[in-house]
């Protein structure tokens, strides 16, 4: 447990001479997701899609030691990190050091039919995805 506790801290923590960012892959529909956690802003890139805007003002909160969301002004969950070592992006052999369940409640984009959770694998600078 004491592990896990000093792993978060020194990924989540930003530093002025190093931004931490997230990204997170998923699949069905391609997704992948970049969270850049000191200007508190996501970039949300999907297959077939242009022009998704910057979702700004999103906070990292976390909720235990299992678990971060990234949270607007409202409260409201965009994406979920868990840092179980066990993230997959669904298409791949790799292995993600986070699992994430990706939301984007405000997000209106209606074409990119997210019916529901999508569930993923995300990784930083500092742990990177291994091939299994």
């Amino acid at each position: 447990m004491l592990k896990k506790m000093l792993t978060l801290a020194v990924l989540f923590s930003a530093t002025t001479s190093m931004a931490v960012e997230v990204t997170c892959q998923f699949t069905e529909p391609f997704v992948t997701v970049k969270y850049d956690i000191e200007k508190k802003q996501m970039q949300v890139a999907a297959e077939y899609f242009e022009n998704i805007p910057v979702i700004e003002n999103l906070d990292l909160k976390m909720v235990s030691f299992d678990r971060f969301d990234v949270v607007d002004a409202s409260g409201s969950t965009s994406l979920q990190i868990i840092p179980d070592g066990k993230g997959s992006d669904g298409m791949s052999d790799r292995v993600f050091p986070y699992s994430a369940v990706l939301t984007l409640p405000n997000l209106n984009v209606k074409d990119l039919h997210l019916e529901g959770p999508l569930h993923g694998g995300c990784e930083t600078e500092l742990r990177r995805a291994t091939e299994n």
